[in-house]
Parts: structure tokens; sequence; C-alpha cells
């Protein structure tokens, strides 16, 4: 986009530097709320993903090695491996599987994550929503066996530890996305960020992972 050679702000005789102030303090966004909590959807996809291919991700950590003997004792179920079988073939990235997980059990995402993946995927609305669907039972099927209990208790602990640890870094975090936000002045018209949440370690992801994800305004 070129450079505008007029400038977007004119302060006439009437109008005073406060008030010309004022209103460009009103057009930047404001420091989004930062919070640090798990997210079902995202530990889920992790959990589907390595018993679909346990040489995926970390191999190194205990979590991940109890990961890997509890599929070998048990297997991924067929059906849900026809569906992973089913996302891969139709080309599914996993920023695409873990941008629709985060819907699990929070459908007020659903048209933000929609709106993304239509513009940065070129995933039309109606393919999206039969992937979500498809997703959805894959996330579900996990949530809801009873063979997962014993590992959603210990990620759990994990993942407390982790939450600790990284409160203890969240004000300087906080300084640093504010110093962004001072750099850059995004507008809150077109950026319309409410929330930013910082989500644990992943340890079958990789180690000292955590992801981000934000929330936009309704």
């Amino acid at each position: 986009m070129p450079f505008e050679n007029e400038s977007k702000f004119k302060i006439s005789s009437e109008d005073s530097l406060e008030q010309v102030e004022a209103g460009n303090k009103e057009e930047i966004m404001e420091t989004p709320e930062i919070i640090i909590q798990p997210e079902k959807g995202s530990y889920l996809m992790s959990l589907a993903i390595k018993g679909y291919d346990l040489g995926w991700g970390n191999n190194d950590s205990e979590l991940t090695k109890l990961t890997e003997r509890h599929f070998r004792k048990h297997p991924l179920d067929e059906v849900v491996k026809e569906k992973m079988d089913k996302l891969k073939s139709e080309g599914v990235d996993e920023e695409t599987m873990y941008n629709l997980a985060i819907t699990y059990q929070n459908p007020e995402r659903t048209g933000y994550v929609f709106d993304m993946m239509e513009k940065h995927k070129n995933i039309p609305r109606e393919k999206a929503e039969k992937l979500q669907r498809e997703v959805i039972k894959v996330l579900s099927h996990f949530d809801e066996n009873p063979l997962f209990k014993e590992l959603e208790e210990r990620f759990t602990k994990e993942m407390e530890k982790d939450i600790r640890a990284r409160a203890k870094r969240l004000e300087e975090s906080r300084k640093k996305i504010e110093g962004l936000i001072d750099f850059f002045k995004p507008k809150s018209e077109t950026t319309p960020v409410k929330k930013i949440n910082i989500i644990p370690e992943d340890p079958l992801y990789k180690k000292q992972s955590g992801k981000v994800f934000i929330v936009a305004r309704s």
C-alpha cells in the first residue's frame, strides 16, 4: 500500500492540541487482558496427533514416553484413525487443526477462527465447518474415553507447575506487549484484540513449548 501524501489528521483553528491527542488515544488499542490457562482442545489435539504418529513431536520427556507406552498398549481407535487419515488427505496442516481445536467447548470462537482460516489458509467457511465437525469428533473421543483419565491427570499436574512458572514472568510479558503496542500503534477498530491466552507447555509437542492465541472482540 503506497504512502499517502496527505496527512490523515488536520488541525483546524477550532481544534485544540488536547482534543487531537485525545482522539488519537482513543484510536490506539488498549493493552489486552493477558491470561495463562490450559486449553483442553489444544491438549487433546496433541494427544490425537501423537496417537496417530508416535514419531511426531517430542520423544524425550517422561510424559511423552508415558503417552507412547499408552498408545502401544491401546492403539488408536480405527474410527479415529480414519478421521485423522481423512484430515491429512484433505491437506489440513497442524496449525489449522490446532486453530479448530480451540473451538472445542468454546463455540463463541468459531466465527473468529473461520475468518482467520479463510484469510490465511484460503479455506472457505463451508469446508471449515466440515473440518471442524471432524476435529470435534476426534477430540471428543479422547475427552470422553476413560482410558485417558490417568494421562489427563498427569498432564494437568505438569500444566499447573508450568502455569506457576509463567505467572512469575507475566509482568515481563505484559511490558513487551505494551512496548509493541506503543511502537506500532495499532488501531482498536482494525485490531480488535481483547484477550491474549498464553497456553502452558505442551510436552508432547516439544520441550519448553508454549502457544499463544488471541481472542478478538465479538
